[in-house]
């Protein structure tokens, strides 16, 4: 009776086989610093215990952590689960300071043991309190107070948001899966003292002992009564998903699953919005929105349907659309479902409504209402159609973001918090039904007035009352325009200005003017009708862009041909721009550059985002230098080109097709983009189809298509199935990763996603107007009033830039630059060349800068210079081995570097460039000869520069043995030049100088091949006081400017003098 009693008993003795639990004592000590206190609680797939960190001090944080002990089953089978790498991911991958990380339980610790029963993933999380399926039954009728309700969804719904945007979902959202965090761990002391665990006999087959979760000893009494205090997050994430990868079809508890799992159809994040929408309430209410149970007459007991659980929800949201009913299983919807989307087995459900007093209990009309158009909102039945993170946050049932701004990290302090102001809902029936029927009235009295008099038709045209009424329908329903201000204070600002322009016929039909721009932005804003009539109608005009809700995407965009100075090719894949936000975003980017013969730069970011007049921001960028065999300098490409007789810069002509035809294949590894002009480029975009729910799948897909060929994030992905084969590289530092990521797109095409369309730079400068031109040239200082506050209010920010060349190239510069001629029978010389050649043979040196702000200042006074001043945090560089190992040979605390550029240097401003200083006329007019002077000839300007490092410094070293070996060849070649001329026809004691000179050269150069080891040593120590110094270091110079091409525009021959300087 005993053994059949303990095998009912909690998880069941019967849990405890091969491939199940593992059998935990207490006092058991797991990783050498976990010791298990007492058992928690279980699951389907773990058991989870009370462990004190031996590693941390008493207080600390996580002195007291939760250990959850994963059945074998989980892992090292056929299907195993997720939860262990999605946790990792969710922690690796994100900062505190993002919306949603702070309220997910996230992994402390992950390591594996094996027992009697085989091998067990184990999982250390912070502890936490207890979850909602017991939290109500602190409070009267066990039932969450609302205010707290309202909090906690947004706090789940952050936590959504931010692992959505990770590419996980959860699945499984569910009370028991919602933790309330503890704001006093101190109180963990008190559970140890009061709740002891039964004893456990080793010596006799393994019995579960009861669970004793914290559930009256994570608050106070005293904080019982402070509700607002309390906060939670959502783990659990045993059965939680990939979004390219799920681990099963069938997911959700039964009650709580979403349409398109009962009917077998395809399922994505959005399940989990439908998840939180049936939580809420049951969190809430106490109350199950479905349970799909039926009895028969004659049966006492009920069982599940699924058509009962899917007519309940068209009792509820109406019946199913016919495009989700295509996607399910045929044989389902055909067996269940009529024509008009309802269920043919259960046509009508007696029911209260969802606003209905039996449902919501406690609340008055207007919060019932109101709580109801949350629910309908984000439950959905057809996916597509279901609001994201943002949107939820937005209602007015939540009202968490109150502007327009989106969800961004500089915001996260406060909306990881958010603030939930308790409303008063005891307002009376009467004043609610006055404004419900206020719009009524206002539109009877505008007719009454209409009918009896004649001045009220004027006020009509002019829009004032047409206005008003749409701004009262909108309070009434709740989804109002500028809901920041009061209703009445907007009523009177409209009909106060029409009073004022009626006054006068010019102003009456100024206002009209303003008036009936606002009527339509104020329905578009308020009513989904207007604003999918409008996207159809935008959709028919513009067939070439995508409009999805108030997104308008462009893709397919042909390519750039660089045809000036350079030859290039630059890459927009796509560009999406937001009506709302007053933001663009320009989706993989991709830029190749040739700087000369075999020698190219490839640029990529994955996305760009362009705040207008807030920010600009950049994702991780990545550049190689690539080839450079015989490295040549910009300078010395133009050069070479110049000297062949090759077309001048700037010029198209038959002669520099063939290689700008050439350089197009190569850097799109023999898939070029079709030279274009301007009117076939813009035809060849492809077409976007009307109908709405097309647009946003085909929106969805290309974004899908766009990441999923992007050259970066399959580098990213290869690099996480392959990092345990990296032996030196630390997994989870980013500078290693970025820099391993690099090397890889170091063998990639430097475009590697051409469009089938360029259109190149010079064909794009015949589209500017002349007469735009010449009221430019005329006119300069617009050019600095436009780029004054294009410049303040548009600070750029690079998330980090991540900078690799290939050994070889380095080598061929040292070939060019240090390793000189020098006679073969040195050997010395060879040996110290191949030493120096070894080092940077066969690997990539990459470096990294941390993220960088730049700031840049365009003044309006021409006499001013333009300041631009960049920062970047902390700079690194690796060296990496050639499918081998990545690991760093330098790194300095930060860079930042600042540049005066003269303003003359802009377009349009040659009339303030400095006059050309003639030498021949200054030295006629002295009367002193004239002497050739090459300084004293060019014509240059220069831009000043100062470039400083942070220290501390660190490097490694391999580097500073590298750097003693180039110190001692340059020194080597020095000695190797040839004895001090002296006049060949002395003789005697000139010989005997010579051989002097050559027997100290000889000793000088034994010295110091045979000095390494001292070299080493003095290198070693002065370089490692860098490591302890906090200061800085720099550079400050100018970079010359030629002055002759800024001179010779021609403009002001031919358009004359200046109007504003």
């Amino acid at each position: 009776m005993d053994d059949q009693k303990n095998s009912n008993f909690e998880e069941g003795h019967s849990a405890y086989r091969t491939g199940g639990f593992h059998p935990v004592y207490i006092d058991d000590i797991f990783n050498d610093h976990y010791i298990v206190c007492n058992k928690l609680g279980y699951g389907a797939y773990s058991t989870v215990w009370l462990a004190r960190d031996t590693n941390c001090e008493h207080g600390h944080e996580h002195q007291y952590v939760a250990l959850k002990v994963l059945s074998g089953e989980c892992y090292y089978t056929d299907v195993d689960i997720f939860e262990r790498e999605i946790l990792r991911h969710l922690r690796d991958n994100g900062k505190p300071t993002m919306p949603g990380y702070p309220f997910i339980c996230h992994l402390l610790d992950d390591f594996e043991i094996t027992g009697p029963y085989g091998k067990h993933v184990c999982l250390v999380l912070p502890l936490m309190g207890e979850t909602l399926r017991s939290f109500g039954a602190l409070f009267q009728r066990s039932l969450v107070p609302y205010v707290t309700m309202r909090r906690f969804t947004i706090e789940i719904a952050l936590a959504l948001h931010y692992a959505h945007n990770q590419g996980v979902i959860h699945t499984d959202i569910q009370p028991n899966n919602i933790f309330v965090q503890i704001r006093d761990r101190t109180l963990v002391e008190r559970y140890l003292q009061e709740q002891k665990p039964p004893d456990q006999d080793r010596e006799v087959p393994y019995r579960p002992i009861p669970s004793c979760p914290l559930q009256n000893y994570y608050f106070t009494r005293h904080e019982s009564d402070s509700i607002n205090g309390f906060s939670v997050v959502l783990g659990d994430w045993g059965v939680a998903s990939w979004k390219n990868k799920h681990l099963s079809e069938n997911i959700q508890p039964v009650a709580l699953r979403a349409p398109e799992v009962l009917i077998k159809a395809p399922w994505d994040e959005t399940t989990d919005w439908w998840n939180l929408g049936a939580v809420v309430l049951e969190v809430y209410c106490a109350i199950r929105m479905f349970s799909g149970m039926v009895s028969k007459p004659a049966e006492k007991s009920s069982h599940y349907d699924v058509r009962m659980h899917l007519a309940e929800m068209v009792d509820f949201f109406g019946p199913f659309p016919r495009t989700l009913l295509a996607k399910g299983d045929p044989e389902l919807v055909k067996d269940v479902f009529s024509e008009d989307g309802t269920v043919s087995a259960f046509p009508q459900l007696h029911r209260p409504e969802l606003a209905s007093e039996e449902i919501m209990e406690g609340l008055n009309q207007e919060a019932r209402e109101e709580f109801a158009s949350f629910l309908r909102f984000v439950m959905k039945l057809d996916p597509s159609q279901r609001p994201d993170a943002e949107q939820i946050l937005r209602h007015p049932w939540l009202d968490a973001l109150r502007d327009k701004t989106p969800m961004n990290p500089a915001v996260a302090a406060q909306t990881a918090t958010p603030p939930v102001k308790p409303r008063s809902y005891t307002t009376d029936t009467g004043k609610s039904l006055w404004r419900r029927l206020t719009p009524t009235f206002f539109l009877a009295a505008t007719i009454v007035q209409l009918a009896v008099f004649q001045w009220p038709w004027r006020w009509t045209l002019s829009g004032a009352p047409v206005l008003t009424l749409f701004l009262l329908h909108g309070d009434n329903s709740g989804n109002r325009v500028l809901p920041f201000c009061h209703i009445w204070t907007l009523f009177t600002t409209v009909n106060l200005a029409y009073a004022v322009a009626s006054t006068s016929w010019l102003l009456y039909w100024v206002f009209a003017a303003l008036c009936y721009p606002a009527i339509y932005i104020t329905c578009l804003f308020q009513y989904r009708t207007v604003g999918n009539t409008t996207r159809w109608i935008l959709r028919g005009f513009l067939k070439q862009l995508h409009f999805v809700d108030d997104k308008i995407a462009l893709f397919d965009i042909p390519a750039l041909e660089i045809d000036t100075e350079v030859d290039g090719l630059l890459v927009l894949r796509g560009i999406s721009l937001s009506l709302s936000t007053l933001s663009f975003t320009v989706h993989g980017v991709e830029v190749g550059i040739k700087l000369s013969n075999g020698l190219e730069l490839a640029i990529q970011t994955e996305r760009v985002t362009v705040s207008m007049f807030r920010s600009i921001e950049v994702d991780d960028c990545f550049a190689n230098i690539k080839g450079g065999k015989q490295p040549l300098t910009l300078g010395q490409s133009r050069s070479m080109s110049m000297d062949e007789g090759a077309s001048s810069i700037g010029a198209v002509t038959d002669r520099n097709k063939p290689q700008v035809s050439e350089t197009k294949a190569k850097m799109t590894a023999g898939n070029p983009p079709q030279d274009s002009s301007n009117a076939a480029a813009y035809k060849a975009i492809k077409k976007q189809p009307l109908h709405s729910d097309i647009a946003v799948q085909r929106y969805h897909s290309t974004l899908e298509l766009l990441d999923a060929s992007n050259t970066i994030s399959q580098a990213r992905a290869d690099l996480r199935q392959r990092l345990t084969s990296i032996a030196s590289t630390d997994h989870h530092d980013e500078s290693a990763l970025r820099a391993a990521i690099c090397s890889q797109l170091h063998s990639k095409p430097s475009v590697p996603n051409p469009p089938q369309r360029s259109v190149k730079v010079t064909a794009l400068r015949e589209l500017s107007s002349p007469r735009m031109r010449r009221f430019m040239h005329r006119l300069p200082m617009l050019l600095r009033l436009l780029l004054n506050p294009l410049s303040y209010f548009h600070p750029v920010t690079i998330r980090s830039t991540t900078v690799t060349a290939s050994g070889d190239w380095i080598k061929s510069i040292l070939v060019q630059k240090v390793f000189k001629r020098y006679d073969s029978s040195e050997m010395e010389l060879e040996r110290l060349q191949e030493s120096v050649s070894s080092w940077v043979t066969d690997a990539h040196f990459t470096l990294g800068l941390g993220s960088m702000t730049g700031h840049a200042h365009v003044p309006l006074i021409s006499s001013s210079s333009i300041l631009c001043r960049m920062e970047f945090d902390g700079v690194v560089a690796h060296r990496a081995l050639k499918e081998s190992s990545i690991y760093e040979i330098l790194k300095l605390r930060g860079v930042d570097a600042s540049f005066v550029v003269p303003t003359f240097l802009l377009p349009h401003h040659e009339h303030i460039i400095p006059d050309k200083i003639n030498s021949e006329a200054d030295a006629a007019e002295c009367g002193a000869p004239v002497v050739a002077n090459d300084e004293t000839e060019s014509d240059t300007t220069t831009v000043k520069m100062a470039v400083r490092g942070h220290l501390p410094a660190t490097l490694d070293q391999d580097l500073l043995n590298f750097i003693a070996l180039i110190v001692k060849h340059s020194k080597l070649l020095e000695l190797d030049q040839s004895p001090s001329p002296m006049d060949d026809d002395v003789k005697g004691f000139g010989e005997f100088t010579d051989a002097i000179n050559t027997k100290v050269k000889a000793s000088v150069k034994k010295a110091v091949m045979g000095g390494d080891q001292w070299l080493a040593k003095l290198a070693g120590k002065a370089l490692k006081k860098l490591e302890v110094i906090d200061g800085d270091i720099g550079y400050s110079g100018g970079i010359p400017v030629d002055l002759n091409k800024y001179r010779l525009t021609g403009w002001q021959e031919v358009e004359g003098e200046k109007l504003l300087p």
